[in-house]
């Protein structure tokens, strides 16, 4: 962690690599494929304690293919919600078995630098581990969303929208509900629709959760403050960009001839296949449980 940021500030931590050594191997290259060419590509190799692999400008991209498959999976995710469910899909930091490894601290100065192998905590290096997979499940999980009124007042029906919550691609929000935080039984109408109603307090607040399900079962939540003045929420007042993609359906085709038999050896054997729809990008076509793609250019 010589080189590595360390502190609150950090947000999770991602693969580097550390040499730690002030001569012969490096301990902690990281060990991949790379091309030997100083301008131009030319033999291929890999790094090793020998040939190392060092620094963090690869931990940046790793997390940011993370992001973009996450955002390939939920494009309603907003930078604020993606970064969020990164952390959430992280994986915890192991801890070292030997007792002579201290924990990441968080330098005093400039000159404060711990150049030793160290233990990562959620103090130090952020949330955890990149984890694609964590990352994954947690994008697919919807977004609660809550439209809250712009004025209040005391005794006031305050009408609360969870219209504007959105699920992952080629997904649905199924259920909305809508319950108490805390020790408040303030009476809320239209607790199992989109849309609930609360009569603000005389004095102090209540919080309200809205809690969304999508038809695999995921769920999100967001809470909203509701005082005698104002309705509050960190929340979206709507989450649906509309960026997902649309569903893509197979494409008709029929084949001249309809049977027909190639010759063995080199020979070859010329088809004309028919596109009905052309609104699609390619063709997938399959002989003898042997598959291909062809493109389709419009």
């Amino acid at each position: 962690m010589g080189f590595s940021s360390l502190g609150p500030e950090a947000a999770l931590a991602a693969p580097a690599g550390n040499c730690v050594n002030a001569s012969g191997a490096c301990l902690f290259s990281i060990d991949t494929s790379i091309n030997n060419g100083a301008t131009t590509p030319t033999t291929n190799g890999y790094t090793d304690q020998l040939n190392p692999n060092l620094g963090t400008s690869f931990s940046s991209p790793i997390v940011a293919g993370i992001a973009g498959l996450m955002s390939s999976v939920n494009s309603n995710l907003r930078p604020a919600q993606l970064i969020a469910r990164l952390k959430e899909g992280a994986k915890p930091f192991p801890v070292s078995t030997d007792t002579t490894v201290q924990n990441c601290r968080v330098p005093a100065s400039s000159t404060d630098l711990q150049t030793a192998e160290c233990n990562c905590t959620t103090s130090t290096c952020g949330a955890g581990m990149a984890n694609a997979p964590g990352a994954i499940k947690a994008a697919l999980r919807p977004i609660a969303a809550i439209a809250v009124p712009a004025t209040v007042s005391a005794g006031q029906n305050v009408s609360l929208a969870g219209t504007g919550s959105a699920a992952a691609c080629n997904h649905t929000i199924t259920t909305y509900a809508w319950s108490n935080v805390g020790n408040s039984t303030n009476p809320i109408q239209g607790a199992n629709t989109a849309t609930a109603t609360v009569v603000a307090p005389a004095t102090g607040s209540i919080t309200v959760r809205l809690t969304v399900t999508d038809d695999a079962g995921r769920q999100d939540t967001a809470d909203v403050v509701v005082s005698a003045a104002a309705a509050t929420t960190t929340a979206p007042a709507n989450a649906n960009t509309g960026k997902c993609p649309a569903v893509v359906l197979p494409v008709a085709v029929t084949v001249t001839p309809a049977t027909a038999t190639v010759q063995a050896g080199n020979g070859m054997k010329t088809f004309a296949a028919a596109v009905t729809n052309t609104s699609n990008t390619a063709v997938t076509w399959s002989v003898n449980g042997v598959a291909g793609v062809m493109p389709w250019l419009a």
